[in-house]
């Protein structure tokens, strides 16, 4: 997934060594796919036919893992590390440390951040207390919808084709349709390591709530319309 080797054991999730990371599933999996296509022709204008397709296209989305920004097992990665689930907010410190090891707790407001992210995603909320498994979940299911119109022109001898593809015409006919939900990288960082408290050995941790409250977001391309003309000409 990288141009250098030293890549692959920086950002490859692990909950332990990893120079022997357990089989999981791999990023580019698509868990599950349906593809529909539909086409029409019909001759409105003598020896002009016009055809209509439409091609569906509904499949999971990417697998991801969340981690921790830090280096939690001390391998010398501070991106690699996966997501200890907390049971409850006394399963995890929330907060700062000081230079000396002093703990100092988060708001309420930064635990109840927490529960909240983890109560809004199946995965997390049904696994509490567990280490997060590489990409043991996915995005949302994506829906896809295009349509292409194709015009024949006869011209003598020859063909005179205008077509009109619009992709993603969910988006075009309603504007909350059509969202395409992905993430950027495989993995999400859900929370950042801040030091361990010197009284218990204990990691302490920072959360900042996402906009969505999820890991992921809608791509900004591929959840809009958009159209194109084509015009061919055969000899």
């Amino acid at each position: 997934s990288s141009s250098q080797a030293n890549s692959q054991l920086a950002y490859n999730p692990i909950s332990g060594n990893p120079n022997d990371p357990p089989l999981e599933t791999s990023d580019y999996e698509v868990r599950s796919r349906i593809a529909l296509s539909v086409a029409y022709t019909h001759e409105f204008f003598k020896d002009a036919p016009t055809s209509i397709a439409l091609f569906y296209n509904g499949q999971s989305g990417r697998p991801y893992s969340l981690t921790v920004y830090g280096d939690v097992n001390h391998d010398g990665f501070n991106q690699n590390d996966l997501f200890y689930i907390p049971k409850n907010d006394a399963d995890i410190e929330l907060g700062t440390v000081s230079s000396s090891g002093e703990y100092t707790p988060a708001n309420a407001q930064m635990y109840k951040d927490l529960d909240s992210f983890i109560a809004n995603n199946s995965y997390l909320s049904s696994h509490r207390g567990q280490m997060f498994q590489r990409n043991a979940t996915t995005a949302p299911w994506n829906n896809s919808l295009d349509l292409r119109l194709v015009q024949t022109i006869p011209a003598m001898d020859h063909r005179f084709e205008i077509s009109l593809d619009i992709l993603n015409i969910l988006n075009l006919l309603n504007n909350s349709w059509g969202y395409y939900y992905t993430l950027v990288n495989p993995t999400y960082t859900i929370v950042t390591l801040k030091g361990v408290d010197a009284s218990n050995g204990k990691n302490v941790y920072s959360f900042t709530s996402p906009k969505n409250n999820t890991p992921w977001s809608a791509d900004n391309l591929l959840s809009r319309w958009y159209m194109q003309l084509g015009i061919r000409f055969t000899l």
